[in-house]
């Protein structure tokens, strides 16, 4: 859906499965782009209960890049390296530039924990 002539908002969605999960809980990750200088983007994480016919929102994963820094996120499920049973881990990597023109990186942990 356009918003000017020169960029335009976009998402798409990305099925993941069940993740390491109950096997009637699968997932799907939504990508939303907005395409100009500075603006940030995000993965949005849900989850279907194909059992009980629910969907859940699970956590938004922010991105963003800039002159001044940027933020990327990575999720951990209980099928990956370093995954745990019943537990989502949100990794935010953060990356920017002090009032002293350091980079300073940071990292941070989120863990929620699913019980479907």
């Amino acid at each position: 859906m356009p918003e000017s002539p020169s960029f335009s908002y976009s998402m798409r969605s990305e099925y993941l499965g069940n993740k390491g999960f109950n096997k009637s809980i699968v997932f799907f990750k939504i990508s939303f782009i907005y395409e100009a200088c500075d603006y940030p983007i995000a993965d949005v994480l849900i989850a279907t209960d194909l059992k009980n016919k629910k969907i859940y929102y699970v956590l938004e994963a922010p991105k963003s890049s800039s002159e001044t820094g940027s933020v990327f996120s990575s999720i951990v499920f209980p099928k990956d390296i370093n995954g745990k049973s019943n537990q989502i881990k949100l990794i935010i990597d953060i990356e920017y530039t002090n009032d002293k023109g350091e980079i300073v990186k940071e990292k941070k942990t989120e863990i929620y924990k699913f019980d479907g």
